[in-house]
């Protein structure tokens, strides 16, 4: 198991234990999260433990491999993770700009081990947030309604850069750069506790990616609407996997026109709705209108005119 196969490892080094729950604990209001997070296989354990060398080895287990659209992370086997870092400091978490969510995990700057002539420095940081669709459950019945499905967007970077790899048709990598960000969500209409939604392909060339919380082929209907979402990515190279936790938007859509006939939005968002548009261009970068192959994270993006992304003042 995850837990014998982390003592086995870790046994003959001085170590120490994180836990997910200690992302959470700081976080106001969120007893009730860092409880579920930190129960059960969902939870991410992590042990530090230092070599005589002065390096650190970084275990890491976590349910990595689930059936998409509603297995349950109780019920799957855990992966473990290994890095061995330098300069590593756990003491220096900081939290990702992510302020509909609870504080990710970070870790301190940290060099890695020279893979030939290259050395790889810097953090690896994911990033997620949500928004509304413009998308609508009962299509535009829905949308004149005020209902819309949620969107989880977000970046995964490493010292800036970002981190992506080609993928196969259905969204998994196809060589060692690759990352897929698994994204799991708490009761929601998949049932109770956490259940694995669908794992996404990070993008070039700002390691993007984006989820539209909508009935997929293969979900029966279902969306995975829940009370909040973990996502989860296994590190670059070999640096530690990174978990971020997000809330449903907490914001209004807006009041913008749409036009079903030219399928064109207005701009008439919320503030809270249009900086979360803006954002998401800015992660993508200025090529942003591009179409990639996969998930085509600028679909809604594009519809709006470059006046939005450059507002007066």
């Amino acid at each position: 198991t995850g837990a014998s196969a982390q003592m086995a490892i870790t046994s003959a080094f001085k170590c120490q234990m994180y836990s997910t729950a200690d992302d959470t604990s700081a976080a106001s209001g969120a007893s009730p999260i860092a409880s579920t997070l930190s129960s059960g296989r969902h939870a991410m354990v992590t042990r530090t433990c230092t070599l005589p060398t002065g390096w650190t080895v970084y275990v890491q287990t976590w349910v990595q491999q689930a059936p998409d659209f509603g297995s349950e992370s109780k019920k799957q086997t855990q992966n473990v993770n290994v890095s061995v870092v330098n300069n590593f400091n756990l003491a220096s978490n900081v939290k990702a700009p992510n302020p509909n969510g609870l504080p990710a995990m970070q870790f301190g700057e940290y060099t890695l081990p020279s893979i030939g002539a290259v050395t790889f420095n810097g953090w690896p940081v994911l990033q997620a947030s949500p928004r509304w669709s413009k998308f609508s459950p009962g299509g535009y019945k829905g949308y004149l309604a005020g209902k819309h499905f949620a969107y989880l967007f977000g970046s995964f970077t490493y010292g800036g850069a970002g981190v992506w790899g080609p993928g196969n048709k259905n969204g998994s990598p196809t060589n060692a750069f690759g990352r897929n960000v698994y994204i799991d969500t708490f009761n929601s209409d998949f049932g109770i506790g956490w259940r694995r939604i669908v794992g996404v392909l990070t993008q070039k060339p700002n390691g993007t990616y984006c989820y539209e919380l909508s009935p997929k082929g293969g979900s029966n209907g279902k969306t995975g609407v829940g009370q909040f979402y973990s996502l989860t990515v296994q590190g670059p190279g070999n640096a530690p996997d990174q978990r971020v936790i997000v809330n449903n938007p907490d914001f209004s859509f807006g009041n913008e026109a749409y036009n079903a006939k030219t399928d064109k939005w207005g701009t008439n968002f919320s503030d809270a709705q249009a900086q979360a548009l803006r954002d998401q261009a800015a992660q993508m970068g200025p090529d942003f209108r591009r179409k990639v192959k996969g998930t085509d994270c600028a679909q809604q993006l594009r519809q709006l005119p470059d006046s939005f992304f450059t507002p007066a003042g």
